[in-house]
């Protein structure tokens, strides 16, 4: 074979793998489920917290129900950690598209405002406290947590 022809063989070669290589990855992966996660704090109305500051852990509760009718309008399913861990451990089934929302913190705000527009939406979440923030009969609210958490 001579110089030239190798060189072409060796252009087809690296073209049909360059084309090839990712649509075959990509086939690969669409077969395993995608789960993401969207991580919330704290729901609050706008304009009662400085949004440049706090921007990035508040959330407006009518901007948290439009992006809840969003996911859920794209055909999103939300699910649970302990479905989340039966689909890893177990090999569980998941429903399509499905997706996680977690609450951090423990705040208040997640039973007052997002319960009642998850529950509306028939969507789930999950809320992980940090049980030194949760006040008792005797301390009541800790004098340096100042927005209120969950009892």
């Amino acid at each position: 074979m001579s110089k030239k022809a190798l060189i072409i063989l060796t252009i087809m070669v690296t073209i049909v793998l360059a084309v090839s290589i990712p649509v075959l990855h990509s086939k690969a992966q669409s077969k395993k489920p995608f789960v993401p996660v969207l991580m919330y704090h704290h729901l609050q109305k706008e304009g009662t917290f400085d949004s440049k500051k706090y921007g990035g852990v508040i959330i407006d509760p009518e901007r948290f129900e439009k992006q809840m009718l969003y996911l859920k309008a794209a055909g999103y399913h939300t699910i649970t950690l302990e479905q989340l861990r039966d689909f890893v451990l177990y090999n569980k089934p998941l429903p399509p598209k499905p997706i996680v929302i977690t609450f951090d913190d423990g705040y208040l705000s997640n039973y007052t405002y997002a319960y009642p527009i998850l529950k509306k939406l028939g969507m789930k979440a999950e809320i992980n406290i940090i049980v030194s923030y949760v006040p008792d009969e005797v301390n009541k609210q800790k004098p340096e947590v100042v927005i209120p958490h969950f009892t």
